[in-house]
Order: structure tokens, then sequence, then C-alpha cells
């Protein structure tokens, strides 16, 4: 593909170019999409749109999005391969023989507690009761990866599935790395560096298998922006194009973690740098940054809406995760929009301290009763019996120390005498038995 023919000047003037309009309809339909297509957005719906499909939405935004694309391609592409292409593809092929075995044959030991929450998330969108921006009770972890698995969820095993689509992000990681290291070190990095990524260490390789944490989507949207990053070191025409792509792929990448946030931090400064670091003329070189700085602040915005959405409506709460202390003090008193039939899920108070694992499980036991008769695909068998304990009774209940109640008789005739407590524990053992089942 090549870069688009500029038009002829009109009658009035020299308008946008073609590329430019349709990228800006792109990015008018995709804010469309995600207001008619979240269940966070429905008091936000207009009238006029409520009878549209927003899947009918969301594919004009992507043929909009390919038209731009088209005419950018001759700036995004990036310097040709050359003879590098085919050690990438032999990269890519290592990486992906090399994680296929568990996709097929165990996929589902690649499935965590907190993961097992993506996959439920998944169900939900796939048969149409639930459409939520991030993961229940996680307001940092977002949902493209379970949208983009649901409809294999249809077809395939739902582990195998979500593995399946990690598998291809950590591929595009592999990829953007291997371009990375190309651009900054030559033929012989690159191929090290994507030999590495192929044949990577235990715990990335795990995290390239699971759904776990979304990781993987930031790796892979993050080391692309870094590549765009190094090219506008060097391509000073484009400069406001590369970052404004890699400003919408860090959107995304925020969407689907809160870490992304250092993708970003890493290419503000770096514009910010250029500002100040001696070379030309200074008006200039503050020109540039600030036209690079918006240009990355835009994209990243749009890339974004989803996150956007549910912040408008949940008071901001996904940004005070930025905030050291903030988050640990609104976990026990902010809500949830689900669906339209409840607007508002009361959350479950976390613990100041310990682990995360058996909340984790509590809220997957909770959501697999209403995932239908594939919900104990995604939770695999668990050590402890998880308890869920409701807000209402987690104000009021006391849990004695261990100390206090040092048999099972002792701790059971406890239980009885605190009503609150006594019902959690029954709800807590209906939920288990019922997610067991």
């Amino acid at each position: 593909m090549s870069e688009a023919p500029r038009p002829h000047p009109r009658p009035f003037g020299q308008g946008p170019d073609p590329a430019t309009l349709a990228g800006a309809a792109a990015a008018v339909l995709w804010v469309v999409f995600c207001i008619l297509w979240f269940d966070v957005a429905t008091p936000w719906r207009p009238a006029a749109l409520v009878a549209v499909s927003p899947l009918a939405i969301l594919a004009a935004s992507l043929l909009a999005a390919l038209a731009w694309l088209r005419g950018r391609w001759g700036t995004l592409a990036g310097p040709p391969l050359g003879a590098a292409a085919h050690a990438l593809l032999l990269v890519l092929a290592l990486a992906f023989f090399f994680r296929l075995p568990v996709v097929v044959g165990g996929a589902g030991a690649a499935v965590t507690p907190d993961g097992a929450l993506s996959g439920i998330v998944a169900l939900h969108v796939a048969n149409g009761s639930e459409r939520l921006v991030f993961v229940p009770q996680v307001p940092y972890s977002g949902s493209l990866k379970s949208h983009l698995t649901a409809p294999l969820a249809l077809v395939l095993d739902p582990a195998r599935a979500f593995a399946l689509v990690s598998v291809v992000f950590y591929l595009a990681h592999v990829a953007g790395l291997f371009r990375l290291a190309l651009l900054a070190a030559g033929p012989r990095a690159a191929l090290l560096a994507g030999l590495y990524a192929a044949f990577s260490p235990a715990f990335v390789t795990r995290y390239s298998l699971s759904n776990d944490g979304n990781y993987v989507e930031v790796l892979a949207l993050g080391t692309w922006a870094l590549w765009l990053a190094v090219r506008w070191t060097r391509e000073e025409d484009a400069r406001a194009r590369l970052a404004f792509a890699a400003g919408l792929l860090l959107g995304l990448g925020f969407w689907c973690h809160i870490l992304a946030i250092i993708h970003l931090a890493a290419l503000a400064a770096l514009f910010v740098l250029a500002a100040v670091v001696p070379g030309g003329r200074r008006r200039d070189r503050v020109l540039v940054a600030g036209r690079s700085l918006l240009a990355l602040a835009v994209g990243w915005a749009i890339g974004y809406a989803p996150g956007w959405l549910w912040n408008l409506a949940n008071d901001g709460e996904s940004f005070h995760y930025l905030v050291p202390g903030a988050a640990r003090t609104d976990s026990r008193r902010c809500s949830i929009r689900s669906s339209p039939s409840s607007s508002q899920r009361e959350r479950t108070p976390v613990p100041r301290s310990g682990s995360n694992r058996r909340p984790s499980l509590s809220v997957a036991a909770r959501h697999s009763c209403n995932a239908g008769p594939a919900r104990s695909t995604f939770l695999p068998p668990a050590r402890e019996s998880p308890v869920s304990i409701p807000a209402s009774a987690s104000r009021t209940a006391r849990v004695p120390p261990p100390s206090s109640a040092k048999t099972p008789s002792e701790r059971v005739g406890r239980a009885r005498k605190t009503p609150a407590a006594g019902g959690a524990a029954r709800e807590g053992s209906a939920i288990c038995s019922h997610a067991s089942s």
C-alpha cells in the first residue's frame, strides 16, 4: 500500500484530505459504537439510535479505519523489512508452534481464578446477558480480549479460545519487538531478540497463554508504540502522525490494563525532552513537541473511549489507582453499572491486606452461576472452598481471630451466635456447592 495522493485544491482553499476525513469518521463511529454497546452507557443512548445495530456501527467504523490506514500506510508502515522478513516469519512460527501444544491440550491449566473472571465476561458477551467495560471489581482491567474471544468461544472450547487469542497478542508482541530491535540495532540483534521472545522465560510463557491480568495485550500494544516512538526521533516530517498512532495503541492498552501508563509516560517524556535538548531553533522544537503531545493525547483519548464511558458513570474510579492510597479507600464504597436490568451492583469490600486469590474465587463463583452450562470451563478446581460475603453482612459481621476459636465446633457455635456471619456462611456454602455442581 502507498500514501494516498493529496486532493486537488478546492475553490475556497484546500480542505482536509480523504484519509483525514476517514479517520475522523472512524473515531466518531467508534465512540457511537461504545455508547450503543456497553451497558454502562445505557442512560446516554440517543433515542434515535436505539434501533440501530451496534455491530453495523462497528463495521462502518472498521471500514473507515481501513480507509484511513490506506491513506496513511506510507507513513505508518515504516521502512521495508527486506531480507529480515524471512527471519521475522521464522521467529513468529517458532513462537506459535512452541505454544500450540498447550493451546490444544492444556489450555485449562493456564486458567487462573483471576483469569476466570475475564472468561466469564466473554461468555456473557457471547450470550448477550452482559457487556462490561472492565472485569467486575477490577476497574483497571479491560474487556478487550474478552470481546475478541466471545465469537471464538461459540465454536471452540472457551479455555482454548482464550489461550489462542492470548497467543495472537503475544505474536504481535514478538513481531513488534523484532521490528524495534531491527530499527535500533540491526538484523542480528532483531533475530536474537525475536528468538528470546519466542522461547521466553517460564513466567512470560505462562502469561502468553493466559488471560490473567491482560498483561500480554499491554506487551503487544506497548511494544508497537515504542517502535513508533523510535521512528518519531528519525522521521521529522511524520512526527504528528506517528504520535497519534502511538496514542491510539496506548489508549487501547490503557483500557486493557492500567500498566500501559508506563509506555504513555515514556513517550510523553521523550516528546518533552525533544523540546529542551539543544538543536535547531528553540521555537521550532517546542512547536514540534507540543503538536506531538497533542496528537498523542488525542489518539489515547479515542482509544480509551470505553474507559471514559465507565469512568464518567463511576466518578473516575479507574484513575484513582494512579494515586497512591486513593484506590484502597474507594474499593469499599464504589459501585459497578452492569446491565440495564441492574444498573448498579454493590461491591464486596476488599481486605486491606492478604492475597486477592480468595476474593477472585468468590467473584468467579458468583458470576459462574449466571454463565450457564459453560460456567465450569473457566473455574479450575480450588483447594479451598471460596466463601462469598455480601457487603451488607461484612459491615456487621465480626470474624473472631484464629486463636479464639480453635476447633470447628467452636467456630460453628460462634457463627450461630452471630446472625450476619451465619447468614453469610450459609450463602457462601450455597454458592460454592452451586459452582462446583
